[in-house]
């Protein structure tokens, strides 16, 4: 073989090289060519509204302790109208208005301890309530630890439906344990509140 011939199969092979590497280059360098676009847009997120009223103002208007809570004296052949003795019981009624909201909402109230008495051993607390969605009948709520909890689901609160709670709060008459601290609340005519709070949120 000449020297000639050799020389142009050794170029042809250094060709070859350069040519495989240049094709190794491409395919890792991922070189091709393609259409391509590019849109966006927006969106509009409708969010569901929330109104909660107690009687006609909106809750988060109303400025701690501002709840308007009226007790109604169960009467008695034996106790002067508007007043609560051993054995007597009132009630409150609070009417929430959910109108506006478009969730389904849980409500909790929480009945505090009756404070303010001059002998805390009398027994007075809230011994049941019922709440009434609408027009619906009035259905026994559970209550633990002084809560009361409970849902309006969706299709009553779009319906605008209004929620009546009426809680009953009773001086329970124990003869055994309780007539001496009785006895001394009659005698120094104190001035007992009981706190309500209401909350309302979202049902998840």
């Amino acid at each position: 073989m000449s020297r000639r011939t050799s020389r142009k199969n050794t170029a042809k092979k250094w060709t070859l090289i350069v040519l495989a590497l240049f094709a190794v280059v491409v395919i890792l360098g991922g070189t091709y060519s393609r259409y391509s676009n590019t849109a966006d847009g927006t969106a509009n997120i409708d969010l569901a509204k929330w109104s909660v009223k107690i009687g006609e103002t909106e809750m988060g208007e109303i400025s701690s302790g501002d709840l308007p809570i009226t007790l109604n004296y169960v009467a008695s052949d034996y106790v002067k109208t508007g007043k609560l003795a051993p054995g007597g019981s009132a009630n409150f009624t609070l009417e929430i208005d959910p109108s506006g909201s478009e969730v389904a909402v849980d409500y909790e109230l929480v009945i505090g301890e009756v404070t303010g008495l001059s002998n805390e051993n009398s027994k007075i607390e809230l011994s049941s309530a019922t709440y009434q969605i609408g027009s619906g009948a009035a259905q026994n709520a559970t209550i633990s630890n002084g809560t009361i909890e409970f849902t309006e689901g969706l299709a009553d609160v779009l319906a605008e439906k209004k929620v009546t709670v009426v809680g009953t709060i009773v001086w329970d008459n124990d003869e055994d344990a309780n007539n001496t601290a009785d006895t001394e609340n009659g005698l120094n005519d104190p001035t007992p509140e009981v706190t309500v709070e209401i909350t309302a949120k979202q049902h998840i």
